[in-house]
């Protein structure tokens, strides 16, 4: 349900949903596009919220401006995964309301010193200052989880699922009250009415189906896609993701897999003039091969 939206000297700064009872759904407008990358916020009782990947620091006001003007207690920030249009504005969060990062135990050392992270995006993405590098947080503000582990936002029960594959270090969440999936990547991505995989290298496919598959185990009602929206149903989002893996690794040039998927196509078409995100459909067909070559499928 469509629940605010704020327009200043004519231009949309801010869009708000209320996706389920207990969540809201925030977008970026990253680089001032509408639904690219957004970020969910559980509210609890009392205003006790958790955020779910707070995104890139270029547009983390878009998260604050509804926590302040909410009134909301931030108790956690809860990160999918460390890649920077997920989590590079954690530690802004984490600082400015004294909330802790919960954060799967390969991903917590680089939030303290981010170094090696930044190094990595910068040598395989563009547009990496329009998102910015985390700059490190304090330790003490950082917590590892432990797969199954269960974190309470205000009576809300959110289980930790550990789910590698698009990262070592990627980890899922369940609103169990709800049946709310927090899948970050490892559903893939759901743009221009398509659902598509997100397996840029290193991918690990066997990782992923395995994942896949420990997420649909927990009976999910609805999955909350960061990139971008709600998706009904989990059983056939992870269906189409699986069929699209096994058929793309077996196209030897990206431009026939752009002949022959009218999805690949119209994903590719709809995000090729985003910064930053605008080679994803064919890093992920270069993920699957070079994944088959290195013997992970």
């Amino acid at each position: 349900m469509f629940l605010h939206i704020s327009v200043e000297h004519g231009c949309i700064v801010l869009r708000v949903w209320r996706v389920a009872r207990d969540v809201l759904l925030v977008d970026h407008l990253f680089a001032g596009l509408p639904g690219i990358v957004g970020t969910y916020i559980i509210i609890g009782d009392g205003g006790e919220a958790a955020v779910v990947d707070p995104g890139p620091r270029s547009s983390i006001d878009s998260v604050t401006r509804v926590i302040e003007e909410r009134g909301l207690r931030l108790r956690y920030v809860l990160l999918t995964h460390i890649h920077l249009d997920h989590g590079a504005s954690a530690e802004i969060l984490a600082e400015k309301y004294g909330a802790k990062i919960i954060v799967h135990p390969r991903g917590a050392p680089h939030l303290v010193d981010p170094s090696k992270l930044c190094e990595a995006a910068r040598s395989l993405m563009r547009d990496v200052d329009l998102v910015g590098c985390p700059q490190g947080v304090d330790e003490k503000l950082v917590k590892p989880t432990s797969d199954g582990e269960v974190v309470e936002v205000g009576g809300r029960r959110v289980r930790v699922v550990h789910t590698p594959g698009h990262a070592s270090h990627h980890q899922s969440f369940l609103l169990e009250d709800e049946g709310v999936l927090f899948p970050g990547d490892s559903m893939g991505i759901f743009y221009c009415e398509c659902v598509v995989p997100l397996t840029p290298p290193p991918t690990r496919p066997r990782m992923i189906l395995e994942s896949i598959e420990k997420m649909l185990s927990l009976k999910p009602r609805l999955a909350a896609l960061p990139h971008f929206g709600i998706h009904p149903d989990p059983e056939a989002l992870a269906r189409e993701v699986v069929e699209r893996m096994q058929a793309w690794v077996n196209y030897e040039s990206f431009e026939r897999l752009l002949e022959s998927d009218v999805c690949a196509r119209r994903v590719y078409e709809c995000r090729r003039g985003a910064p930053y995100f605008g080679g994803e459909v064919e890093r992920s067909w270069r993920g699957l091969r070079e994944a088959r070559e290195h013997g992970h499928w």
